[in-house]
């Protein structure tokens, strides 16, 4: 598992570390909008790595980019990327259920 510090520098960082995997990739994300990001996924699992994404679902993305991204997050679950979407209660604390364990709850698009 590789940690990166908490910069403006980091972009680079991670996707040089992509550029190094040759057996799997596992990224938890809020959400991607990074064309380049998008085209290494895509093409190191045209390599034959592993690739599993965690990430917010598409009805999250904000509207003037969400056709994009999920067009892009679409063709990378075609090329066998594993879509994990996550949706969790966000917004105004007193909407959160305070005894409830259904916090997040995730599903896996194959």
């Amino acid at each position: 598992m590789k940690y990166f510090e908490f910069s403006n520098n980091v972009i680079p960082k991670v996707l040089d570390e992509i550029r190094r995997a040759n057996k799997f990739i596992k990224i938890a994300v809020f959400q991607i909008h990074l064309k380049d990001l998008f085209d290494l996924l895509e093409q190191k699992a045209n390599e034959g790595v592993e690739v599993d994404i965690l990430t917010l679902p598409f009805d999250s993305i904000n509207e003037d980019i969400r056709e994009t991204v999920e067009a892009r997050l679409k063709r990378l679950s075609e090329t066998g990327v594993k879509l994990h979407f996550c949706r969790w209660n966000v917004g105004n604390p007193y909407n959160t259920p305070q005894n409830s364990d259904q916090y997040i709850r995730c599903e896996v698009v194959v």
